[in-house]
Formats: structure tokens, sequence, C-alpha cells
């Protein structure tokens, strides 16, 4: 695939499509299975064939301290293609599956950044704490954290495959008993038992948190939230329209 275009701050001009069809691509050559069958993304053992083919250096088990008082959970060294997750998170867990994805996106998309995009002369480490790994916020004025949102698009994108995972939404939903609104997710309560059972299921079968497999089903047009509980209009308001922003001013829908 055609590498992307780089603007003034070295970081690529992907839109939700572009980053899409590169996760897909990854997929279909190291771990195609996900892309056919209702499986989890194999995202350990992806980083160890990104390890032999491509040079990525793998630290799991790192300390890697805090920042401001907040633990961070994940880092990547841009300049020796090294990615960190801190010991604090359990391999294979939730948390563990979707930092590594998120600095897995960081080694193949950013090695090119400026240090000035990271918000630092010359360091070239890129320090994730929790509040980098929300990915439906966003400020256009600000590289790092267009960064942040490109990483978080790649790990829910790779970790929760569009091409297989409204099946496996279609697939929870009939082995749980529903038989009216196959593929759509109606969230009608703060406490709703079905939406819980549905999510408790697909988070076995992906390995992600609730929050991940919640944004990720508002994404695909999966979810339709009829509570105020996780709607946070505004801040998915500001998010897109930020998007929206950047991607007209680089020529992209």
């Amino acid at each position: 695939m055609q590498k992307p275009r780089l603007d003034g701050n070295g970081v690529p001009i992907l839109s939700h499509e572009g980053i899409e069809l590169r996760t897909e691509k990854l997929l279909e050559v190291l771990a195609p299975t996900c892309l056919s069958e209702i499986v989890g993304t194999p995202i350990a053992a992806i980083a160890e064939k990104l390890s032999r083919e491509r040079g990525l250096i793998i630290v799991p088990q790192a300390s890697l301290g805090s920042i401001g008082g907040r633990k961070i959970r994940g880092c990547c060294d841009i300049n020796s293609g090294t990615v960190y997750v801190d010991d604090c998170l359990e391999p294979g867990s939730a948390k563990f599956n979707f930092t590594l994805a998120h600095e897995i996106g960081h080694f193949l998309m950013h090695r090119n950044v400026l240090p000035s995009a990271l918000n630092a002369e010359s360091d070239p480490l890129i320090k994730d704490i929790d509040r980098d790994l929300v990915f439906n916020q966003l400020e256009s004025d600000n590289p790092r954290s267009l960064i942040e949102w490109q990483a978080n698009k790649f790990a829910s994108s790779i970790l929760l495959p569009r091409k297989i995972f409204p099946k496996a939404v279609i697939f929870v939903q009939k082995e749980l008993g529903v038989s009216r609104n196959i593929g759509k997710v109606y969230l009608n309560a703060r406490n709703d038992p079905d939406y819980k059972n549905l999510v408790d299921a697909l988070s076995l079968i992906y390995r992600v948190s609730s929050s991940v497999l919640r944004i990720r089903m508002q994404e695909l047009n999966i979810l339709v939230d009829k509570t105020s509980f996780f709607r946070q209009e505004s801040a998915v308001k500001t998010a897109n329209e930020a998007l929206t922003d950047l991607f007209n001013s680089w020529g992209l829908e």
C-alpha cells in the first residue's frame, strides 16, 4: 500500500477510511483469520511477527513510571522502533491488548513525526497515559492529539475489524436469544441487562473493554443509544468537527 503524505509535523495524512484499510491490509498478511472468523485478534502474535519482519522491538513488561502523577501505560521510541507496555497491565488483558495495539499504531504510522509534535525538543518517546487512550477525543490544533487519535483508531480497527465485527454482534445476539432488530444494539437504560450481556460476551471473544466496544459500535452505526449516559454528545461532536476540519484542510473526505 502506498505510503501516505505527511503534514508539516511529519504526521501521516490519513482519514478514518485510510486507517481502516491499513489495519485490514496488515491483518490480511499477519492474521487473515481475523477478517473471516469471529475470533479475537492475536495482537501479541502480530507484534512478534512485526518484530521478525519489520524490526519492531517489544518490551511487554516495562516499568514506565508516571507523568504528573498519572501512570504511563505504554510508550513508543520512534527512533529505535521499540514499544513498551507497563508491567501494571496483565498480558492478554483488555487494557494490555489495547495499549499494545495503540503502540504498534505509533510504530507503524509515526516514525517520521517531529519532536515538536510530541511536545518535546529532542525526546523521541511517545509516552501514553490513560487520557491518551481515549479515541473519541481530538484537538484539531494539537499535533500530539492527532497522533493519539490515529493510534487509537488503529487499535480499535485492528482489534475489532469492521469486516467481521458486525457479524460477531449478530452471532452473539442470536446466542442470547435476541429475535428483533438483529444487527442493531439498542441501549434503552443505564443498566440495560441485554446490553450488558451482549457486551460481556463480546468482551470475552475480543478481549477488549466495554468502553472500546461501545465506541466501536457507535462508530460502525451498530449502537443506538437512547439514553444520555454514554452519549457525551458535545465531546463527540467536537471530535467529529475537529476531524472534519482536518480532513478538509488535507483534501480528504
